[in-house]
């Protein structure tokens, strides 16, 4: 049987501001009829938002029809269970269209590039990405598969509920527009010169802008000579390391089996460090079981 909201507890059509409990959440969650498939990842983002003191009130509300049944919200009364901790969010009551169910949620979902945009970021895409980049490696989430789960708090409820989870790299767009806002002008300037590098023929440009980023943070000269040759590949010696990065970055574009994004990092930093180091290189792999690199 389907329980509804007392009519004590309604305010139709009439939208106010509550703080959502798990147990308020999980009664919400039990008068809903038609519900849409769960996304785990969006189940997880918010969790995240608000385990971390992160949930932003921005109007959006939970919307009940006429008879007291939710209609929509169900990933944020989810997310409230899954991190066991109250939020604050807009609740609209007594909306008695009948028609209102099939509006809501119909756009399509705002990408990480999305939001840049509206933020007004030149480049959106590319800086999204190249603050992907940054943002995992300076958190110690990059791996040779990709960007690896997020750390928590040893006392997190979602800590123990991590394990084999989907998705486990998410991170959320409000997450890394707030970092990247935080590194803007240094950002900015990394997207830019990724843009008019020649270095961005032989791999993406969110790649080159992140990683120069990166190794401009260690030696702003020899990040620009390093992707000046990597780009162009004049006057390099064959044991040169960025002659060896750039020979393995050509032949993965034109290969079947392409290298991944990760894979490009991980050979284009331990390119960096050979050459940092004044040492000389014939091939560049990566064994079984080694840690992805770090930047020297």
């Amino acid at each position: 049987m389907i329980a509804t909201v007392s009519k004590l507890e309604m305010k139709p059509s009439h939208a106010d501001f509550e703080n959502i409990t798990p147990a308020k959440a999980e009664q919400f969650l039990k008068t809903m009829v038609g519900n849409r498939p769960v996304s785990e990842t969006k189940k997880w983002e918010y969790a995240y938002a608000i385990d971390e003191g992160r949930w932003s009130l921005n109007g959006e509300s939970l919307k009940f029809d006429s008879q007291g049944r939710m209609f929509d919200g169900q990933h944020r009364c989810l997310a409230c269970i899954l991190a066991d901790k109250p939020f604050i969010t807009y609740v609209t009551r007594g909306i008695s269209d009948e028609n209102a169910f099939s509006t809501v949620d119909t756009g399509k979902t705002r990408t990480h590039a999305d939001i840049f945009g509206i933020a007004g970021w030149q480049n959106n895409k590319t800086a999204s990405g190249a603050a992907m980049l940054v943002y995992a490696y300076q958190n110690k989430r990059l791996s040779i598969g990709g960007v690896t789960g997020r750390l928590l708090r040893k006392d997190s409820p979602l800590a123990a509920k991590m394990v084999r989870r989907p998705n486990a790299g998410v991170v959320s767009r409000e997450e890394l527009i707030e970092f990247a806002t935080d590194i803007g002008e240094e950002l900015q300037a990394a997207v830019r010169f990724a843009n008019s590098s020649k270095a961005a023929r032989v791999m993406p440009a969110t790649t080159v802008a992140g990683l120069y980023y990166l190794f401009r943070e260690r030696a702003r000269y020899e990040a620009d000579r390093f992707f000046t040759d990597l780009g162009e590949g004049v006057g390099l010696q064959k044991i040169d390391p960025v002659y060896v990065l750039r020979e393995k970055l050509l032949v993965s574009k034109t290969s079947k089996a392409k290298l991944t994004r990760w894979a490009q990092i991980a050979f284009t930093i331990k390119a960096w460090n050979a050459r940092r180091n004044n040492d000389s290189m014939h091939t560049l792999r990566m064994v079984e079981g080694e840690k992805f690199p770090v930047i020297k």
